[in-house]
């Protein structure tokens, strides 16, 4: 295979090289335009030409990353949850194509996307700023984009691969201490005093919760099994399996969430016998007075409206299952079980959220030896 260079104009170069032939044993020549130095001109050559000898060639087409992206994310709804694969659509339609869908697929550089996170950052060029953590979505999301863009034959290189993923710095825990447990339920009331109760109780995750049906929660054996996860896709509630593996699990119930379910079990029965056939029974432990399940975004929008004026403000649907983990490490309950309760895929996760936690426990694992070698 043969390829040269020669000059267009003050700073522009134009290589030619040859692909192969065509049916009829002729040259296959392309030609492409390097704007530049000479020696940028050499190096684009040197790319092509070894990218040619390793079969890794890829001919130059006029496709955007606006066309490739908008037929990836359609071509992915098979293979995404509903909510990730509407997490996704709107990342790539509100941001990526909006900032990069103009440029040519092959020519995305790693500096165009630190471009795009800068352009985000605060002092950027947009008007709104995003935080290290979701452009570290964006950086993912494209990445795998990028990957397939590869398997599929549109590029020769990921681009991602030079690019400084963002770095979002480890969030801070909102929890307090279990003597302020009371002073917090006092001030709801109802389903949603039983909501928070049983998160503050157990540690499960909003979409578990919400998802919890009276066929998992077995009140004779203080115990509830998660089984399924409750999410908003397309505006309507999906049922889904667990997040991991390890989030299907079984968590003993406290005997005061015991009977607080029972009362509420007895409320929700009082409110079916009352709406009558226009109640819709689905079998959600949390309901909305037609038997519908309760979203997620409703619990957490009536939790923040209820601690707005209260010294708990800071405070989201989250942090109560960071209290519930807090609170038991400070009751000294080994990380194994706490990773169990909050159904984390290892322990590992455990350790890293909340190992800042266990400091104390190394002091009090002293001071219980101290006890036992003392009079020697």
């Amino acid at each position: 295979m043969r390829g040269h260079i020669r000059r267009r104009g003050k700073q522009s170069w134009e290589i030619a090289y040859d692909v192969g032939l065509d049916g009829d044993g002729n040259r296959r020549q392309r030609f492409e335009t390097v704007k530049g130095l000479k020696r940028d001109a050499e190096q684009r050559l040197t790319e092509i030409m070894a990218a040619l000898g390793q079969g890794d060639y890829v001919e130059r087409t006029g496709k955007t990353v606006k066309e490739f992206l908008e037929a990836w994310i359609l071509s992915r709804r098979r293979d995404l949850s509903p909510t990730t694969w509407s997490v996704y659509k709107y990342i790539v339609n509100a941001h990526l194509v909006r900032r990069l869908g103009s440029k040519q697929l092959q020519k995305l550089t790693w500096e165009a996307v630190e471009s795009y996170y800068d352009g985000y950052r605060v002092g950027g060029i947009e008007s709104t700023t995003l935080s290290e953590r979701t452009l570290l979505h964006h950086h993912r999301l494209l990445t795998k984009a990028m990957k397939d863009a590869v398997k599929k034959g549109d590029l020769s290189r990921n681009p991602m691969d030079s690019v400084t993923a963002p770095s979002p710095s480890k969030p801070s825990i909102e929890a307090f201490p279990k003597s302020q447990n009371k002073q917090l339920l006092q001030r709801f009331e109802g389903q949603l005093q039983t909501m928070v109760m049983l998160a503050l109780g157990t540690g499960l995750r909003r979409g578990e919760l919400c998802g919890l049906m009276w066929d998992r929660v077995y009140l004779d054996a203080a115990e509830l099994e998660v089984s399924r996860n409750l999410v908003m896709a397309a505006g309507r509630s999906v049922l889904k399996s667990p997040k991991t593996k390890g989030s299907a699990r079984r968590i003993v119930l406290p005997s005061t969430i015991v009977n607080a379910l029972r009362a509420h079990w007895a409320a929700q029965a009082r409110e079916k016998l009352a709406a009558g056939e226009a109640y819709i029974d689905e079998g959600f432990v949390f309901a909305r007075p037609d038997g519908t399940p309760a979203p997620p975004d409703t619990f957490t929008r009536s939790f923040k409206a209820t601690l707005k004026d209260s010294e708990f403000a800071g405070l989201d649907v989250h942090s109560l299952r960071h209290c519930h983990a807090s609170q038991l490490i400070a009751d000294g309950i080994n990380i194994k079980t706490i990773s169990s309760r909050l159904g984390h895929s290892t322990i590992v996760i455990t350790l890293d959220t909340y190992g800042h936690l266990l400091p104390g426990m190394d002091k009090a694992a002293a001071n219980a030896i101290d006890e036992s070698l003392a009079g020697l």
